[in-house]
């Protein structure tokens, strides 16, 4: 069974700091898209094929959500500078990540998943549940790139 889904939460909340920028936001999220070990539990190692500046693909080992099998999955990686990055992994998952602003012009993050399979062995999570399982890699995401920024790393 397969499952979309997408989840946004604002970068800058109130009492945040540092306020992050559309610049670091974004040089953040080109890290993390070359370098997802560090971000993403489920990925204990990844290593790049090739970087074209906007355009990345890497082999990433994926571990299952047991962690009692890996696979090996190459991702291609489309980027469009301070709005949008598209992941096409080979086993058909496709995750967007995409800048945006709020109606008060507010710094918002999205990340959606489309073609995300899930374990038969479980029911198919609420929109709930979901939102608060992406949300929370949204939120310690853009917890790192905070720390990125106050270590002056990005």
């Amino acid at each position: 069974m397969s499952s979309a889904f997408a989840a946004t939460r604002p970068v800058n909340p109130p009492d945040a700091q540092p306020v992050l920028t559309e610049k670091h936001l974004w040089q953040g999220l080109e890290y993390r898209a070359r370098n997802p070990a560090l971000f993403l539990p489920n990925v204990p190692a990844s290593k790049l094929i090739t970087d074209g500046g906007n355009k990345i693909v890497q082999e990433l080992t994926v571990e299952n959500e047991e962690r009692t099998e890996t696979e090996v999955l190459t991702e291609t990686i489309q980027a469009h500078p301070s709005t949008i990055m598209y992941h096409d992994v080979s086993n058909g998952l496709r995750i967007v990540t995409v800048m945006s602003r709020g109606a008060a012009g507010e710094l918002l993050l999205t990340f959606s998943f489309a073609n995300r399979e899930l374990p038969a062995s479980k029911p198919k999570p609420t929109p709930e549940e979901e939102n608060a399982r992406l949300g929370k890699v949204l939120e310690k995401t853009i917890a790192m790139f905070r720390e990125m920024v106050s270590e002056g790393k990005l």
